[in-house]
């Protein structure tokens, strides 16, 4: 569930919306702010309704990419069409980039991958705000594309739960978090007869698969950042908006 808080702290419920994505072992979900989610949209990357086919998008409906070459300004869309095309863009661009990772995908190099993009994209503006911290954020995404903001992305792996006794949980796999009992060194109580006293601690063990030449990395890889210069966007629209099944092995 998604929900945005009210000025006041309070849950604002205007945004309210439920997801659900069936999903199997060994699935890569990951999670994104308007940060990192914005600098994928094509309007802030400065991108015309009528320029997508030429910007490398593409679609098996052939309707549906001249409509868009009829509109010069995404204001002139119709919301259904709108939205299609900047979902449709967004998942093209993802499923583009995790592709050129190769074999190496693991949850820390996407996160690490997605914040470059931001980074990269917004690097005008950052300078423009630099050069001029006294003027407003640009909004020529022509000259200045991508948009700064909070940049936070949550990546994991999907698993199957291991239980006890070895088993796992059958139906859909969830992020697994296995735990092992290591056993803490006894140090004996000169009041008491020195007998033997082991604790169980449990421990996690959760880590990716290692990569040839580096040391294994956590299945679950996080960062955050905040863009210099950073503005806040005064007109938030989309709030909430996640990022479905993009990739799937």
């Amino acid at each position: 569930m998604v929900l945005m808080l009210g000025k006041k702290g309070d849950p604002d419920f205007r945004n309210k919306a439920f997801h659900f994505t069936p999903c199997k072992e060994g699935d890569i979900l990951f999670m994104v702010s308007d940060g990192v989610y914005d600098n994928f949209d094509p309007e802030h990357l400065g991108y015309a309704p009528y320029e997508l086919r030429k910007k490398g998008f593409k679609s098996d409906d052939e309707d549906f990419l001249r409509k868009l070459e009829e509109f010069t300004d995404w204001t002139e869309l119709p919301n259904e069409l709108c939205t299609r095309a900047k979902e449709d863009f967004l998942v093209q661009r993802l499923q583009e980039e995790l592709h050129a990772m190769g074999d190496d995908l693991c949850p820390s190099r996407i996160t690490e991958t997605l914040l470059k993009i931001a980074w990269k994209t917004t690097e005008p503006s950052r300078k423009y705000m630099e050069l001029n911290p006294n003027l407003p954020e640009p909004t020529n995404y022509v000259e200045y594309p991508g948009k700064m903001d909070h940049t936070t992305c949550v990546c994991l792996r999907i698993q199957n739960l291991e239980v006890s006794g070895g088993a796992s949980s059958g139906g859909t796999g969830a992020a697994s978090d296995t735990t092992e009992s290591v056993e803490e060194p006894h140090t004996p109580n000169p009041a008491t007869p020195d007998t033997p006293s082991k604790k169980p601690v449990a421990r996690n063990t959760t880590t990716a698969p290692p990569v040839e030449g580096e040391k294994p990395k956590a299945l679950f890889g996080t960062k955050r950042t905040k863009n210099d210069g950073e503005q806040k966007d005064k007109n938030k629209k989309g709030k909430g908006k996640s990022i479905g099944r993009i990739f799937k092995q």
